[in-house]
């Protein structure tokens, strides 16, 4: 144990001093060090993040969500009362408000509360697991545990989707639409999940060789899957590392990207046409061959601002509540924009806190080394993308707190 001590120390001097290194935490570290129970807690923590599919469990949607609610709630049984509630960082005591919000909201909502309190309970555990491994092991060997438990699932699932040539599990949505499934739910989780693992490998490996091998199998991934959202995040965040060398240009800063947040909030309800005009259109539409329109989301646009101010505090509760509004409104499932699902399901009082929760997770951004710019690059990527998708859910949580924690110091 007091090797281990001496490594952190090490690592931190090294750190304090603005020298770049790269972890020193072994894959054999992992298991001679890690308790079972803590690696039970992160491959828990992971598997609440899956919504996985009807196509292959057999079940319905209803028992879907108390899957991974139990599991969910496994992992909390597991933490336990030896947390150390009292010693909480700020992004930590950010996180747990902003998704016990979310989770109190469930319990006064009416349509699908289970998902509320699925994601009320999972994205808290996303935000305390990482620090609470970072106090017991420091921050290498907690960063190796999450990336390697992270990839190593998105690994099986990625066979999977390669092996059926992108197709997955067919499932038909109507007599019209069809859509594919994976082991862990969508095409667009798992996206974001091939970008995180991405940002993940690269925090373990940061270099020009890591960037182009991981950055490709991500493109990859998404290019067989035909998530046009997962290859324009993966360019986003290639484009923003390899910005970073030899010296960082990309903005950073704890108020950079919330506010960046907020303005494509604005651009896509206020100003939909800036979205489809000049180069944007063009890459839109012959890059990733997407309509012009943005696949109908011009049409939803419009009625997103008139159905937040019917419930502009609290919002409709659920998420599947502003689902349902929506679809009332205009006919499409979704708000199609990352903000406005979070203000119509949690109202101006749950962006506030998502605000503030993503303010203190990146406060320390400014100061990032090389191995968290991977990190920052999913977060950006996320960001821009959530103009035209509700992705600002899970795995940016993870994302956030990861980040937080890699930045944080040991002592």
């Amino acid at each position: 144990m007091s090797n281990g001590v001496e490594n952190r120390e090490r690592i931190s001097n090294s750190f304090r001093y603005g020298k770049d290194i790269t972890c020193r935490a072994k894959l054999k570290d992992v298991f001679e060090r890690v308790e079972i129970r803590d690696l039970l807690v992160v491959l828990a923590s992971l598997c609440a993040i899956f919504n996985y599919g009807s196509s292959w469990t057999g079940l319905t949607g209803s028992q879907l969500t108390l899957l991974r609610l139990a599991i969910a709630l496994f992992a909390c049984l597991l933490i336990g009362l030896r947390f150390p509630w009292k010693s909480l960082e700020l992004y930590e005591k950010a996180g747990l408000a902003y998704c016990g919000f979310v989770f109190i909201e469930g319990l006064f909502g009416r349509i699908s509360p289970g998902s509320a309190w699925v994601e009320g309970i999972t994205g808290a555990l996303l935000f305390v697991v990482p620090s609470q491994l970072r106090r017991k092991y420091g921050k290498d060997l907690a960063g190796l545990i999450i990336c390697l438990m992270t990839c190593l699932i998105i690994a099986l699932v990625d066979i999977f989707a390669i092996a059926t040539a992108g197709r997955g599990f067919v499932t038909q949505d109507n007599e019209f639409l069809f859509s594919s499934n994976y082991l862990i739910g969508d095409k667009f989780l798992l996206a974001y999940m091939n970008m995180l693992c991405f940002a993940l490998l690269y925090w373990r490996f940061p270099s020009v060789q890591s960037l182009i091998l991981f950055g490709t199998i991500s493109l990859f991934v998404c290019s067989v899957i035909e998530c046009s959202t997962g290859v324009t995040g993966t360019i986003i965040m290639i484009v923003v590392i390899a910005l970073s060398y030899p010296v960082r240009v990309v903005p950073a800063g704890c108020f950079f990207l919330p506010a960046t947040t907020v303005v494509l909030a604005v651009v896509a309800v206020a100003f939909t046409g800036l979205l489809t005009w000049g180069p944007f259109g063009h890459f839109i539409t012959n890059f990733l061959g997407e309509s012009s329109d943005l696949t109908g989301r011009t049409m939803i646009y419009p009625v997103l601002m008139s159905l937040f101010l019917k419930k502009p505090l609290f919002g409709y509760l659920t998420g599947n509540g502003a689902n349902q509004a929506v679809t009332a409104a205009c006919g499409a499932a979704d708000a199609q924009e990352g903000l406005f699902h979070i203000l119509l399901t949690n109202g101006l009082m749950g962006v506030v806190l998502f605000l503030i929760m993503e303010c203190t997770a990146l406060r320390d951004a400014c100061s990032m080394h090389r191995r968290e710019q991977g990190v920052y690059a999913f977060i950006f990527a996320m960001t821009a993308c959530s103009v035209v998708e509700i992705n600002l859910g899970l795995p940016l949580l993870l994302g956030l707190s990861f980040f937080a924690m890699s930045l944080t110091s040991d002592e």
